[in-house]
């Protein structure tokens, strides 16, 4: 009892510590993220959602029982896959002592993901996922689930057959069909692609809730376990709960650290490297970076000085569709990066066109990066010092924010 309460002190403590941390950069809120498997979904058991088309993850897991490496990767909207790589640290690598030496046992496994109806107004977004095709078995299982978002939650509610479902918490609804559905084989052969499983053996209602908190990096994962770990290869696990909770803190655009508790007694911890082929494209070809050079302030913006800003943030800076507007004492730009991978290149050139041509009795600069997937990103330039020379700054800061859409 001591030890539970000693890990959910941890865990309260990390999510406390990152929200009062003071960052440079606040990322975009999150959306979707992965799971401790790999692929989108709550922390063991998945979601109906997608990443965005052509995301790329590399991910991280760690427990007592089990290390999960996987990379997954949205090939459409409507499709994910993912690689994964399991090692199982309470068994040997095999049956023989002197030939496993001190390497434990390796798993390889593939999973899909497909979506079978796209989120509406009012209806869920639903989806069919299978785990562990052409591997050993151990993790094999597929599921029907559905995710449906209102305001900063998003909700999910499914049904869950094999590794996933070994609760057996209902009654599967096809043996009503044939009594051959109420059997699964165990395991299977290696590299064997099978579907002769499909909805056998128990079943279990899964499901969970993913909060977007007010603070962009922070989202909370609240989920109810489908298995109950009897029949695990790592071992017969002690669950304390089907009650499992978790922390996704967004450390970057490209990287999320993740934080669980689960089973009532387990801690684990793990981190997803993203990027995504499909939102950028390299600039094999670039254009020479704005010099910094400060011409004297105009009263108000100027509509030739405007015009040749905007180009030059469209195909210097690469903003598509790129706006500028002046209220009060901050000057400000969004649009749509297009260009860089590193959008600190965007936003550095951004600034260098900006500053060299501002309206009088401007102290700030907001540069908004509009991004397809996760809202919007709000690069705010102050001047760190109030002396000015002959109408040029002397030094300025950066500092960024986002914004949260719903």
């Amino acid at each position: 009892m001591k030890k539970n309460s000693y890990l959910l002190s941890c865990l309260a403590i990390a999510v406390s510590s990152a929200c009062h941390a003071e960052v440079l950069t606040y990322p975009d809120p999150l959306g979707s993220s992965q799971s401790d498997f790999g692929g989108t979904g709550l922390l063991q058991m998945p979601n109906a959602r997608i990443a965005p088309e052509g995301e790329f993850s590399v991910n991280y897991r760690d427990n007592d029982q089990y290390r999960f490496y996987s990379t997954s990767v949205a090939l459409f909207p409507w499709l994910e896959g993912t690689i994964r790589y399991t090692d199982v640290r309470t068994r040997k690598y095999s049956q023989w002592e002197d030939f496993s030496g001190d390497q434990s046992y390796k798993d390889k496994s593939f999973d899909f993901k497909l979506r079978l109806w796209e989120e509406g107004y009012w209806l869920p977004q639903v989806a069919f996922g299978k785990r562990d095709i052409a591997g050993t078995g151990l993790f094999d299982g597929e599921y029907l689930v559905a995710s449906k978002q209102a305001g900063p939650f998003d909700f999910t509610l499914g049904m869950a057959w094999g590794y996933a479902g070994n609760a057996g918490n209902i009654t599967n609804p096809f043996c009503r069909v044939s009594d051959k559905y109420c059997h699964r084989a165990e395991s299977h052969d290696a590299g064997d692609i099978s579907f002769s499983d499909i909805f056998r053996g128990p079943a279990s209602i899964f499901g969970g809730i993913e909060y977007q908190t007010p603070w962009n990096p922070l989202r909370l994962k609240l989920e109810y376990d489908g298995n109950n770990y009897q029949n695990d290869f790592a071992g017969k696990l002690p669950q304390a709960s089907h009650f499992n909770v978790g922390a996704v803190y967004r450390a970057a655009s490209w990287a999320d650290l993740n934080l669980s508790y689960e089973r009532g007694n387990t801690l684990m911890f793990g981190f997803t490297l993203r990027t995504n082929f499909n939102d950028l494209r390299p600039a094999l070809r670039d254009t020479p970076k704005p010099a910094y050079q400060p011409a004297p302030e105009s009263e108000g913006l100027q509509y030739t000085t405007v015009a040749n800003q905007l180009t030059a943030l469209k195909y210097n800076a690469g903003f598509d569709a790129p706006e500028i507007q002046l209220r009060d004492k901050t000057l400000y730009m969004s649009g749509q990066q297009y260009k860089y991978r590193d959008s600190r290149e965007a936003v550095d050139r951004a600034n260098r066109i900006l500053v060299n041509n501002l309206p009088q009795g401007v102290e700030k600069i907001s540069v908004t990066q509009k991004a397809r997937a996760y809202g919007d990103g709000d690069y705010r330039n102050r001047r760190s010092q109030p002396a000015q020379t002959a109408g040029r700054y002397s030094a300025w800061s950066i500092r960024a924010t986002a914004t949260t859409t719903c």
